[in-house]
């Protein structure tokens, strides 16, 4: 089935896979102080639907 939203979003930005993983590396460093870790392979997963969420490694810190 996969994340068509995603896909579509993707579509309308004019990401591609690896532009969004920077995208969401810069924002994990930003929010946390430490450089993401998420790869155009972790896309590909959310993309296909593979994953259902963010995992503890690239989660957002409880407050």
């Amino acid at each position: 089935m996969g994340n068509q939203a995603l896909q579509m979003a993707l579509d309308d930005a004019g990401l591609t896979q690896e532009k969004l993983a920077e995208a969401v590396n810069k924002a994990i460093e930003r929010m946390t102080g430490r450089p993401g870790r998420i790869g155009d392979r972790v896309v590909r997963r959310w993309l296909s639907g593979q994953t259902s969420g963010p995992t503890n490694s690239s989660a957002a810190p409880s407050r």
